[in-house]
């Protein structure tokens, strides 16, 4: 890892190490799912099994058999042994040997990406210089009040600080709640509490417990624990990278790009001004003016909460209209996304259009033959970009209009 990097040196030191050693990361969280495999064929649940005994459940509507709807908030399991489902079945056997894998080097990919981007920003966010007029109304420049640090410098302090006390207290916090909360009460089962009831499904986490030959029940809570660990752990690295690029964007954008007009913004009245003072100075004769490398950054972090939007929309879809029942789940995703996606157009993508030269400056002189005109548009023209925001607009009130359906609908 460069010594000047800023993404890496406000990592703490394990994910330093993942940003700088990708590949064995990689090779961890793959050696880790193989200890669940090993785990889930010791404790004789990988494959479909038997299980017995009765136990109270939560019935999930459209997803038992109406049969067994018996009893309001519960019901009993079949008494007579029968199979359940095993840890290879749906996603958890062939799509975490890889999804696991691929997301820990997806993300170490993205964290260097994302250090490169901010990198390059020293050739174009400069320290603002603090003009005076002469009485011949000439600008000059007092060097006494020009800030020293580099801007890079200056949001690795700024990173390091938000890092600690709000990218991953809330990427972690946030992604163990959605795990407890979709998952919890089926996590706990082999605890066997009167309290909490695990859902109706049979399957390795709920009844495991009691299949032939079954250990303790004190194994198969601590497997439970592992195996939803790597759900929660896929959850954690989506939430960390939107919401590390948002932060992050919001730093560049509030010091460097935006020209301090965010934080003039939010300036309480009479309160002091930040010292801090730093401005674009565009390369000019560059289609984007010297933000090559972080419009690659936000391409993907566009692409990223888009594809959540529609995840979202399509999970609250289906919950809505094919199963007519809405997950707890299902609403704190749909709930996150639909704040997430303002809070991100004002924060970055906002900032992103409206802070960028449209044109040259006045009594510009070229300096290159091929000299192309600035171009505010990431996407590459403004319809392609109108497109995406209407899309995504839809999408939205879609997410909206259903999570609204199944919280207050019939």
């Amino acid at each position: 890892m460069p010594e000047d990097s800023i993404i890496g040196w406000a990592f703490g030191s394990v994910h330093r190490w993942w940003m700088s050693k990708t590949t064995y990361a990689a090779l961890v969280a793959f050696a880790f799912y193989l200890a669940i495999v090993f785990a889930a064929r010791s404790l004789h649940i990988w494959s479909d099994f038997k299980y017995k005994g009765t136990q109270e459940c939560i019935a999930i509507p459209a997803t038992v058999p109406l049969a067994a709807q018996g009893t309001p908030g519960g019901q009993q399991a079949p008494a007579e042994p029968v199979l359940a489902y095993g840890f290879d079945a749906w996603n958890w056997g062939f799509l975490y040997s890889f999804a696991l894998p691929l997301a820990v080097a997806v993300m170490g990919w993205y964290f260097r990406a994302l250090d490169r981007a901010l990198l390059s920003l020293d050739d174009v966010i400069k320290p603002e210089r603090a003009a005076t007029r002469d009485a011949g109304n000439e600008t000059k420049q007092d060097s006494r009040e020009e800030p020293t640090k580099r801007f890079t410098l200056f949001l690795t302090d700024r990173i390091r600080v938000l890092w600690h006390s709000v990218v991953f207290p809330v990427s972690l916090g946030l992604s163990l709640i959605l795990t407890v909360v979709a998952d919890g009460h089926d996590i706990v089962a082999p605890l066997q509490s009167h309290l909490i009831w695990p859902t109706c499904i049979r399957d390795w986490s709920t009844v495991g417990f009691t299949t032939p030959n079954a250990a303790g029940q004190g194994w198969y809570f601590a497997f439970n624990c592992a195996a939803f660990l790597m759900q929660a752990f896929l959850g954690y690295c989506g939430v960390l990278l939107l919401t590390l690029t948002g932060v992050v964007f919001g730093q560049v954008f509030t010091y460097g790009l935006g020209r301090r007009d965010i934080i003039e913004t939010f300036r309480q009245p009479g309160s002091p001004q930040s010292p801090v003072r730093y401005a674009p100075e565009w390369i000019w004769c560059f289609e984007r003016c010297g933000l090559e490398k972080l419009d690659n950054v936000f391409l993907t972090f566009t692409g990223l909460s888009f594809f959540a939007l529609v995840a979202s929309a399509t999970s609250i879809f289906v919950n809505v209209y094919g199963r007519h029942h809405v997950t707890h789940g299902s609403v704190i995703l749909a709930i996150g996304t639909m704040l997430f996606i303002p809070w991100s157009a004002f924060w970055v993508f906002i900032p992103y259009f409206t802070t960028f030269p449209r044109d040259f400056p006045t009594n510009f002189v070229p300096t290159r033959a091929s000299c192309e005109k600035p171009n505010p548009w990431p996407f590459g023209s403004e319809k392609m970009t109108w497109v995406l925001i209407a899309i995504t607009s839809s999408f939205w009130v879609t997410l909206f209009l259903s999570l609204i359906k199944g919280l207050f609908g019939n």
